[in-house]
């Protein structure tokens, strides 16, 4: 396997980085199965048919990340000398399997799908491959906690470049659609037949939608207004920012964290209605 250019001209000596993989614990342990395979595939584009793995539901799939990318880690990440951390990342995303689309919920006859509101990528980019990773992976994404209906371009899919993934911005733009606002920024998305039914379900009454989520008092208030995570004091959104972008602040990052700590507080009992 050639040396190739990778990454702002830096040459990557494949190779070697192919060669270290092979010894490692966790090839040992993966070889001939999918993790593995993706990984020969992905990123070292050795020709081979993956091996197949089946999902079954989100706490099959959330656990086995889990498990797996500890197992990377430990037994390959921590340990290597041949390759940087963009390259870990690229291996291990390789490995990863999204639980979202095996949380599933319908509401007027219209299949829905978790919303994961913390993204791999997002905890990638605070700690680099790392245990780290994992612990905020294990704590955050446990529970699948919103879902919108599974359709091309929909919600889940549009918030992301619209909204910059911001989930309290999302849920702004659905309270002005049911208000009968018609500037909506998701406007496409509201229109699509499938999400236009799930709404139609709900006679577009905000509220009712909030109480189907789980998120009263959680990302609204009791008057049903969205807080603003930016800020996270109590105060509600009541007009668009100016610009989106992909990158989060700080506080952002952790005031929803607090907001999916609170959720699961209130799933496990901790307070009600």
């Amino acid at each position: 396997m050639a040396k190739k250019n990778l990454f702002d001209g830096q040459e990557i000596d494949f190779a070697t980085i192919l060669k270290e993989y092979k010894s490692s614990d966790f090839y040992k342990k993966y070889q001939n199965q999918y993790f593995s395979d993706s990984i020969l595939k992905e990123v070292f584009g050795v020709e081979l048919t993956k091996h197949r793995f089946y999902t079954k539901n989100y706490d099959f799939v959330y656990n086995k990340n889990v498990e797996v990318m500890s197992d990377f880690i430990n037994g390959y990440a921590e340990k290597a000398k041949c390759v940087d951390d963009h390259i870990k990342w690229l291996m291990l995303y390789s490995i990863y399997l999204d639980p979202d689309n095996s949380s599933i919920v319908s509401h007027g006859g219209i299949e829905c799908t978790a919303d994961g509101l913390l993204s791999l990528t997002r905890m990638y980019n605070k700690f680099g491959v790392s245990l780290a990773l994992v612990e905020e992976y294990r704590k955050y994404r446990k529970t699948p906690i919103i879902h919108f209906p599974r359709e091309s371009g929909g919600i889940n899919m549009s918030r992301s470049s619209v909204f910059g993934d911001r989930i309290d911005h999302t849920l702004y733009d659905l309270k002005r659609l049911c208000d009968g606002k018609n500037d909506c920024k998701l406007k496409s998305a509201y229109s699509l037949p499938k999400t236009s039914q799930w709404l139609q379900s709900f006679d577009y009454d905000f509220s009712q939608i909030v109480e189907w989520l789980g998120i009263y008092g959680i990302f609204v208030n009791e008057n049903y207004e969205v807080f603003d995570l930016e800020k996270d004091d109590g105060s509600t959104i009541h007009e668009y920012c100016k610009q989106y972008n992909w990158a989060w602040s700080e506080q952002y990052y952790e005031h929803l964290k607090a907001k999916i700590e609170e959720y699961e507080r209130k799933q496990n009992g901790g307070w009600v209605k």
